[in-house]
């Protein structure tokens, strides 16, 4: 009886492990609870440096953001009264922004009463605006969902003319009658100022994060994506050039984009990229 050679018994033991193990793979299932490992949520934080009731907001968006991690964005978007500059009373710097008042007076913000936030302009309970108590509920219930599309972003800063070189890609998952407009803005952590604390205090050296700054594509509601049926696996391409003002910290920007319905305003899904490494 003949035998094989050692060497060759072993490569076939080899060849039948590999076989084995080559399957392909379904969803990740996230410890969070959530599936769909490219869907992301965004959070639209309106707020105010002399909102005394605000700090509970922010801190709410911090817990959020150590559960769901790269999976949530959030903006902070300082509007309305108690956003003013009242330098005498030590609040002196100017966070609000030509889109944040608009966005601001588009969902009645001063009207609701800060804090109050949107979870992707959805609608819940018949309005889009919310108490941040309900931001945790939310979030997972958009999470939850299968990703409607995928933004992937590559942006290049040029220290020189603080000139930004942007560009997105977008890739759609759903078919559907499109009328999509893509959003890019600059967001800035890590601004050091005075904020109105009922619980503890105000505080003078307050740590401001995710703070709207400017937005790099067309005013409030950003440009036209496609305006007619959109297909499944449909790509686009889209480049924006913006100048980053002096005021703001390059090292401490970052660039968020999104893509909402233009008639709902219903963000369908969003990205972020720091502006410098």
């Amino acid at each position: 009886m003949k035998t094989f050679p050692k060497y060759l018994f072993s490569l076939l033991v080899a060849a039948s492990i590999f076989s084995a193990c080559d399957v392909i793979e379904g969803p990740k299932v996230d410890p969070n609870g959530f599936t769909g490992s490219t869907n992301k949520v965004l959070i639209e934080d309106f707020t105010g440096h002399m909102c005394g009731n605000c700090p509970r907001a922010h801190e709410k968006a911090v817990s959020l953001d150590s559960t769901y991690g790269d999976n949530l964005i959030v903006i902070a978007i300082h509007t309305g009264s108690f956003a003013a500059v009242v330098p005498f009373l030590g609040y002196a710097t100017e966070f609000k922004t030509p889109m944040g008042n608009e966005l601001g007076t588009y969902y009645n913000a001063d009207i609701e009463g800060l804090p109050i936030g949107l979870v992707n302009r959805r609608e819940w309970n018949g309005s889009p605006v919310t108490r941040y108590s309900n931001w945790g509920a939310l979030c997972s219930a958009v999470l939850a969902e299968q990703p409607k599309m995928k933004i992937e972003l590559a942006s290049v800063y040029d220290p020189s003319d603080r000139t930004i070189n942007l560009n997105t890609k977008l890739e759609y998952f759903t078919t559907g009658d499109a009328n999509h407009n893509i959003v890019a803005v600059i967001t800035e952590d890590s601004i050091i100022a005075k904020q109105e604390d009922y619980t503890f205090g105000h505080e003078d050296n307050y740590v401001h994060n995710h703070v709207l700054r400017s937005s790099i594509t067309t005013g409030t509601w950003g440009d036209p994506v496609k305006g007619n049926q959109i297909f499944v696996g449909e790509k686009f391409d889209l480049n924006f050039t913006s100048t980053l003002d002096t005021a703001f910290n390059a090292s401490h920007c970052s660039i968020v984009v999104y893509v909402h319905d233009n008639a709902s305003k219903e963000v369908l899904q969003v990205e972020k990229i720091k502006l410098t490494d």
